[in-house]
């Protein structure tokens, strides 16, 4: 029974998890369908302000048909009034017109057709109208001074929660139109919502059933503007759904959803069915309204565009320029009249196309004739002032929309005269350099910070076997790739030397080494590889310089050899041989023998037959011996007919078993010439290493060793007892 409480338990907290979820889904699909009814009526004005735009002189009768068309396609529930409010300069306005619904406040689908009622003029002689919204000169001072739309909440006489939104109007833009910092405006379209009606719409009928929805306007000290069951519950934390901020012509808004009080959601009722189709429903009709004012308001966007270019690119440090479908100059900012060399009246109404070098025209024209075909274009060019100055610019034109199609161009230039004699002069300073690079007798390369190759002289491109065109923008490991003559054993020392630069900063200097090519052929390189730096200090790269010093390499190799080895059998010198056996000594090894020996009776050998006869059997009995060991003991000639060798890592036994086969070997004849062999032997001493011994008391005690032998009679062994 227990288990049976234990699993309802979690049943139950399933269910409310999942219930919580669905109403923060439903709270999210409420808020989409709130903005897209505040776009709506947002697009109500600026739709009617591009009319108004586009059809000066405005009459009531084309006035008339737009709210017609507009109420066909998407009604605007919570409309109240409508009303254009002229402000412009004298002559400029046309006839101003006011509308509002027969009714009250018409709903979805009523067939009540908004009706002209008055005419009013300016605002700004305080008429009637203009004292019953308060601050609404404010508004429209914001709304002139942003450009956009305003809106602006507020209670009517009887306490309902109303919602003005203002527009401004500007005047057609042209060549003739007077340009000013304010001259554009003409006046504004207001229209006025009930708040509470228009919202309720935007949610959908159902929403009264599942959540409770508070909204507060953030900029006018958190005044409540909405609330759908009259009872305040902001701060109520543990009945907070969700909370969201809305954005909408100027206002910030604070949407806060809240559990039903009632305890049970429309979700638990079994009723998301209906919600969802509520909400589809309203949502469908607010993207409606949306969609018919976006098409409508197209013209006022380009309008007002076209118009405060100069405004918008007052402080832009390039030419900019808007274009009308003749290529003919609409407007323009302050630079442009610089640039161009002509004030705004010789400017405006001018094709751009006159301004254009002559032999640069059909580059232009093509140019044109693909912005028009709605594609963005960027190209240098030259152009030629009135008093002839020619400049070099870079020129980029990007075809504006609307409704689809293409209705003016905006055009930015570039003044790039000097950029363009700087890049030749560096170009000629590029190939300078080249040319004294490709001339150096070293390979020269220099590398990005990801270890490509960016640049290389001729030498370089020679030693790889590759054309540099197939070297630039290459790995190391990309040039081995494309059988470069680089050894792939080497290729992590390659990358770590790079990695040494480029990393941390270390410059590697004059690096030697053995290199293989992949013909097998080696060559000894030495190679330094420095950072590059930027302006800041920032390492961007790094520069290589590799030559071949092969010859040098092999006469210091020769000279090292003569100084170390002993010029008739080739083995290490006395102090060479010491130098290695005391590094041996250093790390202290285990189970160290050395073997000292001599050949019997040598000096008679040269007395008897002569040096040249015994050099030979000095040779001859190196040659015994160094067949007897193994490549890692190494021995030596100390002078005369003394050798020596040591011997790592063997027991007693097995360095007595070397030393007793060499006794053997070399009792063997030794033919010196055709007529001549000659009999020799060799009496041998070991001196094994204790702690603390020297090379040269393990020398001594060898040696002491070897004359034990030759006191008993030569051609033998003796150990020394340590």
């Amino acid at each position: 029974m227990g288990g049976t409480m234990l699993a309802g338990h979690f049943h139950g907290q399933s269910v409310r998890d999942e219930s919580l979820y669905r109403q923060r889904e439903q709270a999210s699909a409420y808020l989409r369908n709130l903005e897209l009814g505040l776009a709506s009526i947002t697009d109500f004005n600026e739709g009617l302000a591009a009319h108004v735009t586009t059809s000066q002189p405005l009459d009531r009768r084309s006035f008339d048909g737009y709210i017609a068309i507009r109420e066909a396609f998407a009604p605007q529930p919570g409309l109240q009034s409508v009303v254009y409010l002229t402000g412009g300069r004298e002559g400029q306005r046309p006839a101003p017109a006011s509308h509002a619904p027969t009714g009250r406040h018409p709903g979805v689908g009523s067939t009540d057709r908004l009706q002209a009622d008055h005419m009013l003029h300016a605002v700004s002689t305080g008429t009637a109208v203009d004292q019953a919204i308060p601050a609404s000169q404010a508004a429209m001072r914001d709304a002139a001074g942003s450009g956009t739309t305003i809106a602006l909440p507020y209670s009517d006489a009887s306490g309902t929660t109303m919602l003005a939104i203002f527009t401004p109007v500007y005047a057609p833009a042209g060549p003739s139109t007077p340009m000013g910092d304010d001259g554009g405006v003409l006046g504004f379209v207001r229209s006025t919502f009930v708040l509470d009606e228009t919202i309720r719409h935007a949610l959908g009928r159902p929403f009264d059933r599942a959540l409770d929805l508070e909204i507060q306007d953030a900029g006018m000290g958190g005044r409540l503007l909405y609330d759908d069951d009259g009872v305040r519950r902001a701060g109520q934390q543990e009945s907070l759904l969700a909370a969201f901020t809305v954005e909408f012509a100027g206002r910030r808004w604070q949407a806060q959803f809240f559990h039903k009080a009632s305890g049970a959601s429309a979700w638990e009722a079994g009723e998301g069915l209906v919600l969802l189709s509520g909400l589809l429903l309203s949502g469908l009709l607010a993207l409606a309204a949306h969609q018919v004012g976006l098409r409508l308001r197209r013209p006022y966007t380009h309008t007002v565009f076209a118009q405060n270019l100069h405004k918008a690119f007052k402080h832009h440090p390039f030419a900019v320029y808007y274009l009308d479908l003749q290529r003919r100059f609409v407007n323009v900012n302050e630079k442009a009249l610089t640039e161009f060399g002509l004030s705004r009246a010789e400017l405006l109404g001018t094709r751009s196309e006159a301004l254009i070098a002559p032999e640069f025209r059909d580059l232009g024209r093509r140019h044109w004739e693909a912005a028009l075909q709605g594609t963005a274009a960027s190209y240098d060019t030259v152009l030629q002032a009135p008093d002839g100055r020619r400049f070099d610019v870079n020129v980029v034109l990007v075809p504006m929309m609307s409704g689809g199609i293409v209705a003016g161009v905006l055009g930015i230039v570039e003044n790039i005269t000097e950029r363009k004699r700087q890049a030749q002069a560096l170009q000629r300073s590029r190939r300078t350099l080249q040319s004294i690079v490709d001339n150096l007798p070293q390979e020269v390369f220099w590398k990005d910070i990801e270890r490509r190759v960016v640049g290389c002289n001729r030498n370089f491109a020679q030693f790889l076997g590759l054309d540099e065109a197939r070297i630039i923008g290459c790995t190391d490991e990309e040039l081995c790739a494309r059988q470069a003559q680089i050894d792939p054993a080497r290729i992590d020392e390659y990358r770590e030397e790079d990695r040494r630069v480029l990393e941390r900063g270390e410059a590697v200097v004059g690096a030697e080494m053995l290199v293989r090519r992949r013909d097998g052929s080696t060559f000894w390189a030495r190679t330094s590889k420095l950072p590059l730096r930027d302006a800041e200090g920032r390492i961007t790269g790094l520069l290589g310089v590799s030559e071949d010093i092969t010859e040098r390499k092999l006469n210091e190799l020769k000279l090292e050899q003569l100084a170390n080895h002993d010029s008739l059998t080739d083995l290490p010198n006395r102090a060479f041989f010491l130098l290695q056996l005391e590094r041996t000594l250093a790390v202290a090894p285990e189970r160290l023998a050395v073997v000292y020996f001599d050949i019997d009776r040598f000096k008679s050998i040269n007395d008897t037959w002569g040096h040249d006869i015994g050099d030979q059997v000095i040779r001859a009995f190196a040659r015994r011996v160094r067949r007897l060991l193994r490549p890692s003991d190494v021995l030596g000639r100390l002078g005369g007919d003394e050798f020596v060798f040591f011997s790592e890592g063997l027991s007693r036994r097995e360095v007595e078993g070397i030393c007793e086969r060499l006794v053997a070997a070399v009792r063997r004849p030794i033919r010196v010439d055709r007529n001549r062999v000659l009999q020799i032997s060799t009496s041998v001493g070991v001196a094994f290493h204790r702690p603390g011994m020297t090379a040269d008391e393990l020398l001594r005690e060898a040696d002491q060793a070897m004359y034990r032998v030759k006191a008993s009679g030569r051609d033998g062994l003796h150990v020394a007892q340590g």
